[in-house]
């Protein structure tokens, strides 16, 4: 997903949860979101995530979606600001693609999920961790 359609995806949650059709300006982005009201507060991942996208500054847990199946190989590639991931369905995921959290030099933890079937970790999947 190129990044204009993930900020398109964080424009549409804001106004879904605010209400609004307006347009939202980048630089608006991250203090509307602090403003949201969550059922996880400051500390839900989601929110978390949705922060680090919007202006990439913290560390943070990454909330894989409900939904996905595998990690697909260089998914998360050089990104230095992951400490650890979250998933919101992690029965789905079954596997992680080569070299998926190659260059994750932030990555502290990482939790194979239940449903995770795979009997082989692909070659770099955790190389720079």
């Amino acid at each position: 997903m190129a990044l204009t359609d993930k900020l398109t995806a964080i424009g549409d949650a804001i106004r879904e949860k605010e209400g609004s059709t307006g347009l939202i300006a980048l630089s608006d982005m991250p203090s509307r979101i602090q403003a949201l009201s969550t059922s996880g507060g400051d500390d839900d991942p989601v929110r978390q995530s949705v922060l680090a996208v919007a202006n990439e500054t913290a560390d943070i847990n990454y909330v894989i979606p409900a939904g996905v199946r595998k990690i697909s190989e260089y998914m998360f590639y050089n990104r230095t600001n992951i400490k650890a991931f979250v998933y919101e369905d992690e029965s789905l995921i079954t596997s992680f693609g080569q070299q998926a959290f190659d260059g994750c030099s932030t990555l502290t933890s990482i939790k194979f999920p239940s449903g995770f079937t795979a009997t082989e970790i692909p070659y770099g999947c955790f190389r720079q961790c």
